[in-house]
């Protein structure tokens, strides 16, 4: 199952998506989560080794308090989703 919830801030996109993965047992891909994992560099995943270039990119907006560009976070996605992708996941 592939299911993309859209919606604004404090909609409850989180709450329905953690409910339905558990549910259906499918993974989760937040783009927050995703964001902060690879800026953070907690990720123990190699799959986020190929954010370095992307991380150095969208830090100054997130410094700035912006917003990160739509198309910088589709690529942040895209990386993550090739993670679940090679974990078997997807």
């Amino acid at each position: 199952m592939r299911l993309v919830i859209l919606g604004g801030s404090g909609a409850g996109k989180s709450t329905q998506a953690q409910k339905l993965g558990k549910f259906f047992d499918v993974p989760l891909v937040s783009t927050g989560e995703t964001l902060r994992a690879a800026i953070s560099g907690n990720s123990q995943n190699s799959a986020y080794g190929e954010l370095n270039d992307l991380v150095m990119e969208a830090k100054p907006y997130l410094e700035d308090g912006e917003s990160v560009p739509d198309q910088m976070m589709i690529e942040f996605i895209k990386v993550r989703l090739k993670q679940v992708l090679n974990n078997g996941n997807w």
